[in-house]
């Protein structure tokens, strides 16, 4: 059985069938409950900033992060090798504080050799901006406005 480590991957979040394609190599499950979180400045149609989740048979989540700093990003698909969590709340979290995290290492390597302009920092911290209230929204952060009659 060629595939043995992605079944036994997929059997983390609960997929015992073996679905084998034309050149009989496992396929990856798809998962259930697919989400996608997209994020950008409104002016801007460039860039890939997202965070998706989804969720296994068995109820475990996975998430996975694309993030775009202007000309230079990367990607990850949400599938059954991403990090193993117990909620779509947390998987939204880690995915969120990862996104955030990507932006923020790209800003410490502009600082230290030149990038031949493939950070903008305009757009990242625009991105970092979108993502952090969604971050304190779901963490229940978010400050409310009060109006005065």
């Amino acid at each position: 059985f060629m595939n043995k480590r992605t079944y036994e991957r997929q059997l983390l979040f609960g997929y015992k069938e073996k679905s084998f394609d034309k050149y009989s190599w496992l396929e990856t499950p798809k998962f259930n409950n697919y989400e996608e979180l997209f994020f950008s400045p409104k002016k801007e149609s460039t860039g890939s900033n997202r965070v998706s989740i989804g969720q296994g048979l068995n109820g475990k989540w996975s998430f996975s992060v694309s993030y775009s700093t202007g000309a230079a990003g990367g990607s990850s698909r949400c599938d059954i090798w991403g990090e193993i969590v117990d909620s779509r709340e947390t998987a939204i979290i880690q995915g969120l504080t990862e996104l955030i995290e990507k932006h923020n290492r790209q800003r410490e390597q502009l600082y230290k050799k030149d990038s031949c302009g493939n950070y903008r920092e305009y757009y990242s911290r625009a991105i970092v901006r979108l993502v952090q209230d969604k971050l304190d929204e779901v963490m229940g952060k978010k400050g409310v406005q009060l109006e005065l009659f």
